[in-house]
């Protein structure tokens, strides 16, 4: 999936899956619990990329070889508790 110049709301990425997000907004209110969610070798880039996060959960989890690139972006985080990106089971977060 490819994606520029638009506003988002929660994303997931499962299975292989992958998205490519520029210039764009992803929010996601407070009864989203994991804003982004990338498992099984699913795979984002975001370049120039806003993400609002009101949930309590984790605004980016990354899950059993799954993948994630963040260049030139901003994340916020404005739950009340939990962490704020995840990455386990041989995954990768890559920011610039």
């Amino acid at each position: 999936m490819y994606v520029d110049n638009s506003s988002l709301e929660k994303l997931i990425l499962i299975d292989g899956s992958s998205a490519e997000v520029t210039n764009s907004t992803v929010t996601c209110g407070s009864d989203v619990s994991t804003c982004i969610y990338l498992e099984d070798s699913g795979t984002i880039k975001f370049d120039n990329v806003t993400v609002n996060h009101a949930g309590d959960d984790d605004t980016i989890a990354v899950s059993r070889s799954s993948s994630a690139e963040i260049k030139n972006s901003t994340i916020t985080h404005t739950g009340s508790h939990s962490g704020f990106i995840q990455v386990q089971s041989n995954s990768s977060v890559q920011f610039e």
